[in-house]
């Protein structure tokens, strides 16, 4: 199993989740998968429970099962309605939408039960639940849907930060599921989040906590019980990544919103699915892949394959004039000045400012995501198909400019010398490489250095 370890460590294959399992090595692919038709089993008599129920994703859902027939619904929050929330509209703005919208599904027939029930309380949930079948219908189906996200960089993530991303994942969860291990439930859904398949920046603990739901689920469905993970890309509207600068970001990297019918339709097909964990989110494959790969090759998305791309815009006229009389070493300073340019707009330079031509787009502040729209850039205005990793192969704009020079020479015409790829061991200097460049040249060197014998104390350590 060490050996095992130690290769997988240093393997450089691009495979990042491993998992032995019978000496079996297995890796992880997100596959495309087609929902059963149909929706789930509503009943009139019966009781559903909706946690985070109050939020825009929870009055949602509620009003997809007040829809489908159910007539009991119990939405639990953290702060509940108020007491007159039927006859009284309150003052705050964000109590208001969500009295209205509980008044909309009892004008749809539905009974609305508003509970202030933070769901990882315990006392406060076991005292709701008794209540199912007594003063309230049996309870039926269960929608977990809270959650509470903050983008905290994992350098700077805290145990406040961690346990608060935890606590209405994880603990709410686990007590959701033994409040419910007795009770006959025709759909126990946990609502899980694309951070946990796909990873997301500053949402590390936001990724494990709902990581744990779709473990959840697993466990579940090994026991025999009902259970479902849904894991969620954006939505449009109010929800947790409803402020416009979320969702610029996300539209970069190609997760565009999933509009609220479109996602209902989808959450009731699963729901009346076998599956106990999907993804579902509206994605741009031409756009996230690359992003996603990154220069280290992630592998999740193999089977995933882009539609196929559309042809780029022609090369301006006049450019193309410019470039066939031009000299080999003109087109290339052509292309410098080009690429320095659309770099540094992405980079929010002013118009006099350049992006050092010996400069790693890495260092100069580049991320993946950029790289991405520098090549989208870069086939928009030179009218040409270019590699989505164009931009990791040829790290600076020197060396993207040679590459260009010599895919654009014209016919007839002697290419511009390729700039050849950078050797990450000789022409790269250590400040130039990317994080996942300089681990796999610390992991060759360490392949090369025979290991000292550890210290006493540390044999000591290990042995106990």
């Amino acid at each position: 199993d060490v050996d095992r370890l130690l290769a997988e460590v240093l393997a450089s294959d691009g495979e990042d989740q491993v998992a032995y399992r019978r000496a079996e090595r297995r890796v992880a692919r997100l596959v495309r998968a087609v929902a059963a038709e149909g929706a789930p089993a509503v009943r009139a008599d019966g009781c559903y429970l909706i946690t985070g129920g109050l939020g825009a994703l929870g009055l949602q859902v509620a009003g997809a099962l007040a829809r489908r027939g159910a007539r009991h619904l119990v939405l639990a929050g953290r702060t509940g309605l108020p007491e007159a929330w039927r006859t009284q509209d309150p003052a705050d703005g964000r109590l208001r939408r969500a009295v209205s919208s509980a008044r909309e599904l009892e004008a749809l027939g539905a009974t609305v039960t508003a509970v202030a029930a933070d769901a990882a309380d315990a006392e406060r949930m076991r005292a709701l639940f008794a209540a199912f079948g007594h003063t309230l219908p049996p309870l039926r189906g269960v929608v977990h849907a809270a959650g509470v996200v903050t983008n905290v960089a994992v350098t700077q993530l805290d145990a406040a930060a961690l346990h608060a991303a935890l606590r209405p994942k994880v603990t709410a969860g686990w007590l959701l599921h033994e409040l419910t291990r007795e009770r006959s439930l025709d759909f126990f859904v946990l609502f899980s989040a694309a951070a946990a398949v796909l990873g997301a920046r500053g949402l590390a603990h936001y990724a494990a906590a709902n990581e744990f739901l779709n473990a959840l689920a697993a466990h579940r469905r090994h026991l025999g019980l009902p259970a479902l993970a849904m894991a969620w890309g954006p939505w449009a509207g109010e929800g947790m990544a409803a402020d416009e600068e979320t969702r610029w970001w996300l539209e970069q990297i190609g997760l565009q919103p999933l509009a609220p019918e479109d996602g209902l339709r989808v959450l009731a097909r699963w729901m009346a699915g076998g599956a106990a964990q999907a993804l579902a989110a509206r994605v741009d494959w031409s756009a996230f892949r690359p992003a996603f790969a990154g220069p280290s090759g992630r592998r999740l998305l193999d089977e995933i394959e882009p539609p196929a791309a559309a042809a780029p815009a022609a090369l301006d006229a006049g450019v193309r004039e410019r470039l066939q009389s031009a000299t080999a070493d003109e087109r290339r300073d052509f292309f410098a000045e080009h690429v320095a340019r659309e770099a540094g707009r992405l980079l929010g330079f002013d118009a006099a400012e350049r992006v050092d031509r010996h400069v790693g787009f890495f260092k100069a502040g580049m991320d993946s995501i950029m790289t991405v729209q520098l090549r989208n850039r870069l086939q928009a205005t030179l009218g040409v198909t270019l590699p989505a990793t164009v931009a990791f192969e040829y790290p600076t704009v020197d060396a993207l400019a040679g590459y260009l020079g010599g895919v654009l020479a014209p016919p007839n015409q002697d290419r511009a010398p390729e700039a050849p790829r950078p050797s990450k061991r000789a022409s790269l200097l250590p400040e130039d490489l990317t994080e996942e460049e300089l681990t796999a040249l610390l992991a060759e060197k360490l392949r090369d250095t025979p290991a000292p014998p550890p210290p006493l104390d540390d044999v000591r350590e290990a042995g106990s």
